[in-house]
């Protein structure tokens, strides 16, 4: 099967069969005990003919309550650090030796502040992997949010006997505006009806080429 260039995206919503259910069941159960292996595989095998495909390259994490408290203050921080040499400078400030400590010292807070993040965010108990597709061995299926995915259904799923061809396409990813990145190369499994399950792809090239080489080898 080649891949061929589409931008179209399916616009039916539908909920999980008990097979797609199962298929994410085994894949949260093996990312939450195997966190190191899955902060750095993003196609990662999760045992049971599974393997789940992770955006790791965005931040496409669920979250809880109290994650999102202790998360909350630190940005609003950061914009306080960059603004007060901003202000300063604007204003009546001169290049002196302690405008300078005040700017360092502020560049330093802001370096801090983006290591606290991500310690934050590396929080599996407030910030979860729960959000990924799933390749099983009765077809595909995405486990996304709409918040994440606005413009597709982020539940799709399709049978491998459904299946008709694979092609490289764009998904907006409203999360990875974060990052500047709201744009993510991803594969679009096309069924013989015309639907579309929206996979994610990993972002190097010798992901895509492993993500390509899984499909086609689990659709024979």
């Amino acid at each position: 099967m080649d891949f061929k260039s589409t931008d179209s995206f399916s616009q039916a919503d539908m909920k999980h069969s008990d097979w797609a259910q199962k298929d994410y069941e085994i894949a949260r159960a093996f990312i939450e005990d195997h966190e190191e292996l899955a902060s750095k595989n993003p196609l990662l095998d999760c045992g049971q003919g599974v393997t789940a495909i992770l955006p790791l390259e965005v931040p496409g994490l669920g979250f809880r309550l109290h994650g999102l408290i202790m998360l909350a203050p630190l940005p609003l921080f950061i914009v306080c650090a960059i603004l007060v040499p901003i202000f300063g400078f604007s204003g009546n400030w001169e290049i002196s030796l302690t405008t300078i400590s005040i700017t360092f010292g502020c560049a330093i807070m802001i370096l801090g502040l983006f290591r606290a993040i991500r310690l934050v965010v590396g929080q599996r108990e407030t910030f979860p992997r729960q959000y990924f597709s799933t390749i099983g061995p009765q077809g595909l299926s995405m486990h996304f949010s709409r918040l994440q995915i606005p413009f597709c259904n982020p539940r799709q799923e399709l049978l491998w006997k459904n299946m008709e061809h694979f092609e490289l396409t764009k998904i907006f990813f409203l999360p990875g505006i974060l990052i500047f990145k709201p744009m993510l190369s991803a594969v679009s499994a096309k069924s013989k009806e015309g639907t579309s399950v929206i996979l994610p792809a990993p972002y190097s090239q010798n992901g895509l080429s492993r993500l390509q080489n899984l499909l086609n080898s689990s659709q024979r």
